[in-house]
């Protein structure tokens, strides 16, 4: 017996089904019945009961599960611990970003953080405007990747560069072939801009951009983060405008800059210091003195 045949066991256990079970393990369904055999000989009871329309748990199978989830739970805390004392104990980081894991500097950071701390686990949660100070107030997030104009005047930040404001176009559009794009040029062109309801300061800014230039934006459609609005934006659908992470390539994509060009500022924001905040932190100034967040900025050439 060992950890597979635990943890297999478990996950049937939730599912009552051979078939599913063996994709959440990304197994085969005679693997998964082959291992909770072995199990039963192991244990030298039968724990789950087959049928051709049901799986259930014998009631031994019922004592044994709680068992097996206690063991299972016990093994992880023993990997946590042994992890946080390995990598200068720090265990687990989660990282809220604003609009999406292709915001810019995500990846930079990230790559950075990783190599300091390689076998801590981060957890990247995906934050709105409207969650973004509630998650580092009540620490559902140890620190976050955000615009400095959706950042409360409490939290404590530290700017990690300027990110630029791109067009998005498919391969296939009339605009893909200018080297830039001017305001005068998405006039009565479809655009795909941040969801006003997930991303309001984002949004009217988008808004303002354009207003100041003398043009109504013709919005025809809203997204909740950057993957959405390029993905749309790669199909043809509509044009996208938001900062995005400059490594990213998505097949379709082209990205164009502004002209002239602009700029948004953006932070690591959190709310009280700890031994993981000040590694982020110096993950972000590692990035920034080693040119990693070279291309999100305006000094990056």
């Amino acid at each position: 017996m060992d950890v597979r045949h635990l943890r297999t066991f478990a996950m049937l256990a939730e599912e009552l089904h051979f078939g599913r079970t063996a994709l959440r393990l990304n197994t085969s369904q005679p693997v998964v019945s082959r291992t909770v055999k072995e199990l039963e000989r192991d244990v030298g009871v039968t724990l789950v009961e087959r049928s051709a329309r049901r799986v259930s748990l014998t009631r031994a199978g019922r004592l044994f599960l709680a068992r097996a989830r206690t063991a299972l739970e016990n093994i992880a805390a023993g990997t946590r611990e042994a992890r946080s004392g390995f990598s200068n104990d720090i265990d687990s980081v989660r990282l809220g970003v604003l609009i999406g894991t292709a915001q810019p500097f995500s990846g930079s950071l990230l790559t950075t953080f990783q190599k300091a701390h390689p076998l801590a686990t981060v957890s990247l949660v995906t934050l709105t405007e409207r969650t973004l100070a509630t998650a580092l107030t009540e620490r559902h997030v140890d620190a976050a990747i955000a615009s400095n104009d959706c950042l409360p005047g409490h939290l404590n930040r530290l700017e990690i560069g300027q990110a630029e404001i791109e067009i998005f176009v498919g391969d296939g559009h009339f605009l893909s072939d200018r080297t830039a794009i001017a305001f005068d040029d998405l006039a009565d062109v479809p655009l795909v801009v941040p969801s006003p309801d997930a991303h309001p300061m984002l949004h009217d800014r988008i808004r303002a951009l354009f207003r100041h230039k003398g043009i109504e934006p013709d919005v025809a459609v809203v997204a909740d983060d950057i993957l959405q609005m390029l993905c749309i934006a790669a199909i043809g659908a509509a044009v996208a405008l938001a900062p995005a992470y400059t490594g990213l390539q998505i097949p379709g994509l082209v990205r164009r800059p502004l002209s002239p060009r602009f700029y948004a500022p953006f932070s690591l924001a959190w709310m009280g210091s700890s031994r993981v905040t000040d590694a982020l932190c110096e993950a972000a100034v590692s990035a920034s003195a080693t040119g990693q967040h070279a291309g999100d900025g305006p000094d990056s050439g």
